[in-house]
């Protein structure tokens, strides 16, 4: 399945800008009474556009940083539309600024819910890969091209930052989402899908014991609900939860599921 772009969504590109000049930014607080300009806090001038939805920092130093548009192209111009308001109020800026982008921050799903313990277990995604889940929900994974960081969730969903173009984004996606589904840790149906108050996402997978999960287990591969041990070559049922402070997997014998 490939992700298509719909179901990414870029939150945030950060941009920057510079000026070949420094800018003088009490003048521009004078001629925008409505900015909040405090340089005894911040040595930056915060100035908010509506359209595009954005907030450019100003420095002294005649450099910039736009944060909050959607798209390279959306930051690319809320920078020269406050370039063109400060040359309107009588502001001297001398050509086009350099305009370099930082950072974009993607959030999205890839259809399915993954194991994150299966994917520490395995973990042969290129990389780094972190998890400690009673830290943090998800697992933390760098990927080396294109040079991004992933959160990635249980539930499948994900969120990804450091990016510096937008095709780099899904292009990281997709690379991810073939890696998951190929060490088989995606699972893009499950026969039972349930939440309950936003709090808890929960999926059901009838599986066979293999014996590399009664190795990586051992005496702790028991039913959930009978502590009975179980055994290579069982068909047993296993249980996704995902919480907002915890994972977790559980497995439970044919007998013991029927009586849930």
């Amino acid at each position: 399945m490939k992700v298509e772009e719909k179901e990414i969504r870029i939150q945030n590109v950060v941009a920057t800008a510079y000026f070949n000049q420094p800018l003088d930014i009490d003048a521009i607080a004078k001629a925008f009474p409505h900015v909040e300009y405090r340089p005894e806090r911040f040595p930056g001038l915060p100035f908010r556009l509506k359209k595009p939805k954005t907030c450019t920092l100003l420095f002294n130093s005649g450099r910039m940083v736009c944060t909050g548009a959607k798209s390279e192209r959306e930051a690319r111009r809320a920078i020269m539309k406050v370039a063109r308001e400060l040359r309107a109020v009588g502001i001297i800026i001398t050509g086009k600024p350099e305009i370099k982008i930082q950072n974009i921050v993607a959030s999205g799903s890839l259809g399915g819910t993954i194991d994150l313990e299966e994917l520490c277990e395995r973990a042969r995604v290129g990389g780094s890969l972190m998890y400690e889940p009673e830290q943090f929900p998800a697992a933390i994974y760098r990927m080396e091209s294109p040079s991004v960081v992933f959160l990635i969730f249980s539930t499948g969903k994900i969120v990804c930052v450091g990016a510096k173009k937008e095709e780099d984004v899904y292009e990281a996606v997709e690379n991810l989402r073939r890696r998951l589904e190929e060490i088989e840790v995606l699972h893009e149906e499950m026969p039972e899908m349930r939440k309950q108050g936003g709090l808890e996402a929960m999926a059901w997978e009838l599986i066979t014991v293999a014996q590399m999960l009664v190795t990586r287990l051992g005496d702790r591969l028991r039913c959930r609900r009978c502590g009975r041990k179980l055994e290579v070559g069982e068909e047993v049922w296993k249980h996704y939860s995902s919480r907002k402070r915890s994972n977790r997997t559980d497995y439970y014998c044919k007998g013991c599921y029927k009586k849930l």
